[in-house]
């Protein structure tokens, strides 16, 4: 056997379980960033690029979600540092769980209470710790726990905790006050320590003084007092955890606060089914046994402290802990899931350690690997979700399928991924399972309007108008884009005017008017000089160039997307049209037929191949029957009336010689954009049915 010098033998247990941390923790290394960790990275750019960038941090910059300046500034230092490359991030939030699980062991065993490395092996690999640790954004609280240790051991050591009781000694206790200052600048979860520092002395001595244990632990009090209530002031009004979605009785909430006092201890002694957002619970009060909940919690506290004032502090610390997530303050994350795991990072400790303690004596230290071992196997497989957005949205709704940010932002994805028909189912469900939700209704509007469904566009943008008035702006531009498509020229000018009157600030805005247009082109050009790797910055500048068919400008930008996003059909499909506009034909075919290879349900891409084949001067091109097979495939998807696609089938049957059933149909496409109020596509239809009656069909090249 290997002799290890009794000097040598913490460091290497240390390093030896820093490297399985980071063994279990492997899947999420290389992931990148997911949900909200944008807020504390890319987008704080304008804040971590200026000069003043820092102090504006710790003024409060309204760019920031909450107050925690200490952790935003880690987060300046890895911007400058490493930028998009996410895989630091990842290694320096391991490396902070590793060092609170050390931390715990040390003040656990000087603490003196049994298991203690076992309590702190537990907490290390976890699986409900790993959303704390896999979750860049989460960094937080692994680092305001580590000061909040830190913080502690300084003061048992000013109090003499740690050793023979002795007068306080002032260099450690101010060192204490500014550990503890540090870890709620980091967030506002160490607000525990100053309850815990009484806790700690009662436990201790059965009593509590006020010259040994109050007075000293007033300062701490005072700095949570004053961070706390900014924290909760800015979660209400900044944040934005306030309005009807938080409306609840007394009684619903304390039902609620009951079920979330049980479930992390379920989920820390049982670790199945864990979930990114958890199942809403419905709980009502009418319902008599929902209050078994609440009810019970005051009686598992008596019980506790019938065993032992251990158990009865340890409890109540977790109480204490969990007190701000139980449902009695609005929390903005309540807004998705009633339980998150990484509320549980802190109060999980009171849970912990007396199920250390109680196991130490019972099993041995071997005892421990394969329980330590079980649970580092379930973070490794429950860190894999955080490999990238997408991985982790997936995994969420296989676990929750009525998780509807999870279907919301699923949605998105597949829009933007080409994938229209998954893209849109996902948007619906989202939309069916939370109800009032304005913001998915604009998200299903644009992949409508993409789809070249614009009467359904039209409907969900009313959606959104109905649902919510302050995003009138955004839906009547969109109202606007639709109705043009659909040739309803005045209409669609009255609502893109109106648009720009409710939000004249937006660039995105874009009536008639080449200015505006000029104006959003420079937003998007100054925002690419500014991160030329901003793909959806390049796509909507791509998008906008060929909506102004300036394709010689499009063309570097659409090729730059289709090499780093060969999967997204949009590009394509404006990849093709760029084409069409420079007069490259057969390019402009191939690229169509790419984009139905791998999706046939993009009507749009159908409509303008099919178009192409009637209509192209270059007879090499040119291929009436297929087109006609094409906006026939088209039609049956719609599956009703369509102008612009029968405009399309009329031009195919003239190529194809068959010019009484092209101005037959041609005819009735006229009737409907004229009944619709859609007049530049009737003036078309009617300039193309004179052609067919002359036994003529459409020859069209670039405008």
């Amino acid at each position: 056997m290997l002799f290890v010098p009794a000097c040598l033998r913490r460091p290497l247990a240390a390093l030896l379980g820093l490297a399985v941390l980071l063994v279990v923790y492997g899947p999420a290394l290389n992931g990148g960033f997911v949900w909200d960790d944008d807020a504390w990275t890319s987008k704080l750019e304008p804040l971590f690029s200026t000069s003043g960038g820092l102090w504006r941090i710790w003024a409060n910059d309204p760019l920031l979600q909450q107050y925690y300046p200490l952790t935003a500034t880690t987060f300046w230092l890895d911007w400058h540092l490493w930028r998009d490359w996410t895989l630091p991030y990842h290694i320096e939030n391991v490396l902070l769980h590793g060092l609170c699980a050390a931390l715990l062991g040390v003040v656990l065993t000087r603490l003196k209470l049994p298991g203690a490395w076992l309590t702190a092996a537990v907490f290390a690999f976890h699986p409900v710790m790993v959303e704390s640790v896999a979750w860049i954004t989460e960094r937080k609280n692994a680092l305001s726990l580590a000061l909040t240790l830190g913080s502690l051991l300084a003061y048992g050591n000013a109090a003499g905790w740690w050793m023979e009781e002795k007068p306080l000694k002032a260099r450690s206790w101010w060192l204490a006050l500014v550990l503890c200052l540090a870890a709620l600048l980091a967030k506002i979860t160490a607000f525990v320590l100053p309850p815990t520092l009484l806790l700690i002395a009662w436990w201790k001595r059965g009593r509590l003084s006020w010259r040994h244990d109050m007075r000293p632990a007033l300062p701490f009090f005072g700095l949570t007092l004053a961070l706390g209530v900014l924290v909760w002031w800015l979660e209400t009004h900044h944040v934005g955890a306030e309005g009807r979605e938080f409306e609840a009785t007394l009684a619903q909430r304390t039902i609620s606060a009951g079920r979330v006092a049980w479930f992390y201890p379920w989920k820390l002694l049982w670790p199945a089914d864990l979930c990114f957002i958890y199942p809403d619970w419905r709980l009502e009060p009418a319902t008599w046994w929902h209050w078994l909940f609440p009810i019970s919690v005051p009686l598992t506290l008596v019980a506790a402290w019938r065993v032992g004032r251990g158990l009865f502090i340890a409890l109540l610390f977790y109480l204490g802990a969990l007190a701000p997530v139980l449902g009695f303050l609005n929390v903005y994350g309540a807004l998705y899931s009633p339980v998150w795991d990484h509320w549980a990072y802190v109060p999980a400790i009171g849970i912990l350690a007396p199920l250390g303690a109680w196991l130490r004596p019972k099993v041995r230290v071997i005892g421990w690997v394969p329980l330590v071992a079980l649970l580092a196997f379930l973070s490794w497989k429950q860190s894999a979700q955080y490999r990238g957005k997408q991985e982790l949205w997936i995994e969420t709704i296989a676990r929750n399928p009525k998780a509807w940010m999870a279907l919301s932002n699923r949605g998105i994805s597949l829009v933007l991924e080409g994938r229209m028909d998954e893209g849109i189912e996902h948007l619906r469900r989202a939309i069916e399972v939370r109800g009032v939700y304005p913001k998915a209704w604009g998200n299903l509007g644009s992949a409508l309007l993409r789809h070249g469904r614009h009467e359904e566009a039209i409907e969900a943008y009313q959606q959104v108008l109905r649902q919510d008035p302050s995003l009138a702006g955004f839906a009547r531009k969109n109202i606007g884009g639709a109705l043009l498509m659909l040739g309803r020229q005045q209409e669609a000018l009255e609502q893109l005017h109106a648009a720009h009157e409710l939000a004249p600030e937006d660039d995105e805005i874009r009536p008639a008017s080449g200015n505006e247009a000029a104006q959003a082109v420079g937003h998007l050009i100054a925002t690419l000089d500014r991160d030329p790797n901003n793909l959806e910055a390049a796509g909507s500048l791509a998008d906008l160039y060929v909506q102004q068919r300036r394709a010689k400008e499009a063309l570097p930008l659409l090729d730059e997307l289709l090499r780093q996003q060969p999967d997204n059909l949009i590009a394509r499909h404006n990849r093709a049209i760029a084409a069409f506009e420079l007069g490259q034909f057969a390019e402009a075919r191939r690229i169509y037929e790419e984009v139905l290879a791998r999706d046939a349900a993009q009507i749009g891409s159908l409509n303008n191949l099919a178009w192409l084949l009637a209509t192209c001067p270059d007879e090499k091109v040119r291929d009436g029957s297929k087109a006609l097979e094409l906006i026939q495939n088209a039609l049956r998807q719609v599956g009703g009336r369509h102008a612009v696609l029968e405009r399309t089938q009329a031009a195919a049957l003239a190529d194809c010689g068959r010019f009484t059933e092209a101005v037959s149909i041609a005819d009735a496409a006229f009737q409907l954009a004229a009944q619709s109020g859609s007049k530049a596509l009737a003036d078309s239809l009617r300039d193309q049915i004179t052609l067919y009656r002359s036994q003529k069909p459409v020859r069209e090249g670039p405008r």
